[in-house]
């Protein structure tokens, strides 16, 4: 699950700080923890158990990042839609959008 945790993380990608919403992940990671160690314990005497386990966490994980990456899709779209948006806004915006596309390609090529 870390490697998971450090994706989720590194998709989002640095910007201003009006453009960066909050990681999701560091607000549960201790909880997780624990739910993975839960599952690798359970799995000697519960196999089953332990992986629905470990699926259900990894679909919760899977889940927080959609959100994350729409929540930054979101916050990239707001930034430029304005009536008052002016070509340098507009560059600002392709550079944010290319390195977050490029940060999205890299965390699809991980796997």
């Amino acid at each position: 699950m870390p490697e998971l945790m450090w994706s989720l993380a590194d998709a989002i990608p640095a910007a201003g700080p009006e453009l960066a919403p909050a990681s999701p992940v560091s607000s549960d990671s201790a909880g997780s923890g624990a739910k993975w160690h839960e599952a690798w314990a359970m799995f000697a005497n519960d196999p089953r158990s332990a992986t629905e386990l470990a699926a259900a966490l990894v679909e919760d994980s899977v889940e927080l990042l959609v959100v994350s990456v729409r929540e930054r899709q979101r916050s990239l779209l707001s930034a430029w839609q304005g009536d008052d948006t002016g070509p340098e806004d507009m560059r600002t915006a392709v550079q944010h959008y290319r390195a977050f596309r490029s940060r999205l390609e890299d965390f699809s090529h991980e796997s």
